[in-house]
């Protein structure tokens, strides 16, 4: 079964199963040199090797993505951060590097003052949260006409910023999307 979004970028069952392989593999490599590591050595400790390879797979499946959002010009930048608040990748979002280490999860919690926190927190004065559902929390700053949108799927979340030059229903409808896609290979 093949699916194709607005944006003609094709969603198949084996792209699920080439993800799943790869992560697969790292799993495996990782044990392996688990196994391998002297009796000494602290357990739980990453390699460099291993963040490489993993940066890598995950650069590698989002670039098709992060690619066909910015083929139209929808949004100024965007970032992936994983649940740890490590960015996975990104594209034009000057702030993406700023962002790690942030905690995601707490602000789509059920305590509503982190989730209208957000702008301020992240963007700074002005950025005020418009909308927020389970999964997503939109935001705008009406003093210069930007805006963000943060998506939280599985395993990731997704960080995307507009300016006035973007039409912001055209933004938050181009990564909502793109979370759904993501949502849709189970990640």
């Amino acid at each position: 079964m093949s699916v194709v979004t607005k944006r003609n970028i094709p969603i198949t069952r084996s792209n699920k199963q080439k993800l799943s392989g790869a992560i697969s593999k790292i799993s495996v490599d990782s044990k392996q040199s688990e196994s391998e590591m002297p009796s000494s050595s602290v357990q739980g400790v990453v390699s460099e090797e291993e963040i490489s390879t993993e940066k890598k797979v995950n650069e590698s499946f989002f670039r098709p993505f992060l690619d066909s959002i910015f083929e139209f010009d929808y949004v100024d930048g965007i970032a992936i951060y994983n649940r740890s608040g490590d960015l996975v990748a990104s594209r034009n979002l000057s702030d993406a590097r700023r962002f790690v280490g942030v905690q995601w999860k707490r602000y789509f919690a059920e305590h509503q003052t982190f989730v209208n926190n957000l702008g301020k927190d992240l963007f700074g004065d002005g950025y005020l949260v418009t909308n927020s559902s389970k999964d997503s929390i939109f935001g705008f700053n009406s003093t210069n006409s930007s805006g963000f949108q943060v998506e939280k799927t599985k395993q990731f979340f997704i960080v995307s910023k507009f300016t006035q030059k973007h039409n912001k229903y055209d933004a938050y409808s181009v990564v909502g999307r793109f979370a759904n896609d993501i949502r849709y290979y189970g990640i």
